[in-house]
């Protein structure tokens, strides 16, 4: 494989006009991109990473202004292309797979028409069909997903059907942003895995990601980005295990695991929500396959923090639908407080909503685009004050004040996510129904909002159900968990007996798909 750069990129700049002003977003960043290697871009929300990425793409959005050195593609000197030519090098040259899947595939469309549609407007001789594309990003019964649009998904079977999309234009440039936020760990190794053999067939994949771990085993190569400018890279081994820069260190101290893990709150045990022998089942093209959850049974104290995890498909987010009073169950019942929840009538159940919110794994599909973000949480507030108590919720998830005037849009992947977690605590809940709450989050953000939610259960006595694929945020965060596949419960116990002494062997099988944890040694100079 040659040595000569795929992609070349030399003093990139992109700004935005914000009013009178004008924000550097990137701040003279470059690097080089071989074929057959990964480069990983790592930073916290608002460093610049994506907006690097997509000015590769010809994509930042109007109100830019984008300006490079040099910015060549194989040759081909991305900065004087018009949008025609843009057309060409998109999805056929260099692929994207963004993080939002159900922003990024249309609603109104199937999963396969997506994919025909790129397959289309690149055409190749040894083109795949949309059938085969899926089969190779591990999704299960592809001909039956292929005719079924996004919303029929779930949120990992989405991002694997847009990472069929992104390779379907045969692109010999990958762009990665974020592509296995909504993915379990057993499926995310293998979508790894698949996009390692491409980069070994000579793609070159431009990784985007805040897990660290992740960019540990995947990437051969990563640049840090704070505030637009690259300010640590070099080999992922190096920069990882060896970091120079503080930044980069304060990135590493603020991955799962690298903090002590505090004591669950000495309290009477008040039990907070209960699941007796619950069932409820989903019809499926083939009735040979059970969807849905099947006799699961749990208590949740007051304060407690219960992770729940399995696969894809597990029945994760058929049971938060369950908790959350949006279904109720064929058999057994789910009593919230002591008192009735699941068989309550929409009516009866709707004055005791506020006992029981949701934050959502995927925010920007739950918001109403029309509403600045001040509405977004203004309207789950009682009562009078809410300004004030808007402004207290946003400090309290690490947002500055100028958030509220913003549309859903004009934020980061993570900005949205801690709107969707002040939205949640403002009604004051008792349960907390947390479905990938921190999916979304860059690494020292994620650790200040998982550091918020074990305050606020040992602080006020919240409950929560915290569901992820996660391994190892769900060890950081739980005090119980729940293993899940194909809708039973296969083992449940104590967090730390559960990880270190797995009694299931599809519990093994999870734990051994998780990335490795990068060991941080002494400051080389």
């Amino acid at each position: 494989m040659g040595t000569e750069p795929l992609l070349a990129v030399e003093g990139l700049r992109v700004e935005f006009r914000v009013g009178r002003g004008v924000v550097e977003a990137v701040r003279g960043v470059g690097f080089t991109l071989t074929a057959g290697r990964c480069l990983a871009i790592v930073g916290e929300s608002g460093s610049g990473k994506s907006v690097t990425a997509r000015a590769l793409l010809g994509l930042v959005g109007p109100g830019s202004r984008v300006s490079a050195d040099r910015m060549e593609l194989a040759g081909t000197d991305l900065r004087s292309l018009t949008e025609r030519r843009w057309r060409g090098v998109r999805g056929a040259r260099i692929g994207l797979v963004s993080q939002d899947a159900l922003v990024s595939l249309d609603p109104l469309r199937t999963v396969g028409a997506e994919i025909t549609e790129v397959l289309r407007n690149h055409p190749r001789p040894d083109a795949p069909t949309p059938v085969d594309l899926l089969a190779r990003v591990h999704v299960p019964e592809p001909a039956e997903r292929a005719r079924q649009r996004p919303h029929e998904l779930s949120g990992g079977l989405r991002q694997r059907a847009l990472i069929a999309t992104g390779l379907a234009g045969g692109p010999a440039v990958l762009i990665a942003d974020e592509p296995t936020t909504a993915l379990d760990v057993t499926v995310q190794a293998k979508v790894l895995a698949l996009l390692a053999e491409e980069r070994d067939r000579g793609m070159a994949v431009l990784l985007i990601s805040h897990d660290l771990p992740l960019v540990a085993s995947f990437a051969d190569d990563v640049a840090v980005m704070r505030h637009g400018r690259i300010v640590e890279s070099g080999p992922v081994g190096q920069v990882l295990t060896a970091p120079r820069h503080e930044y980069t260190k304060t990135l590493l101290a603020a991955m799962p695991g690298a903090a002590p893990k505090p004591p669950p709150p000495h309290r009477e045990h008040v039990e907070a929500l209960r699941v007796d022998q619950v069932t409820l089942a989903h019809p499926g093209a083939d009735p040979a396959i059970r969807r849905g959850v099947f006799d699961v049974s749990f208590a949740l104290a007051a304060g407690e923090v219960l992770g729940v995890v399995g696969e894809s498909g597990a029945g994760k987010s058929t049971l938060a639908e369950l908790l959350l009073g949006l279904r109720s169950p064929h058999q057994g019942v789910v009593t919230l407080g002591g008192q009735p929840w699941s068989r309550l009538s929409a009516r009866d159940r709707r004055p005791l909503r506020r006992r029981v919110q949701l934050i959502q794994q995927d925010p920007l599909g739950s918001f109403d685009p029309r509403h600045r973000v001040e509405r977004i949480i203004g309207d789950a507030l009682p009562g009078p004050g809410r300004a004030a108590r808007v402004g207290e919720l946003l400090e309290l998830v690490g947002l500055p004040d100028d958030v509220r005037s913003r549309h859903p849009r004009q934020l980061s992947g993570g900005q949205r996510q801690r709107v969707a977690i002040a939205r949640a605590l403002a009604p004051g809940p008792e349960v907390l129904v947390c479905d990938e709450p921190v999916s979304a989050l860059d690494a020292s953000v994620r650790a200040r909002v998982l550091r918020l939610l074990l305050d606020l259960r040992r602080g006020l006595g919240v409950a929560l159900v915290f569901i992820s694929h996660d391994l190892g945020v769900v060890r950081e965060v739980s005090d119980r968990v729940l293993v899940l596949r194909g809708g039973q419960v296969v083992e449940e116990g104590e967090t730390e007996r559960v990880f270190a002494e797995p009694a299931h062997e599809y519990t093994r099988e999870l734990l051994a798909a998780v990335p490795a944890r990068p060991a941080v040694v002494s400051r080389v100079d």
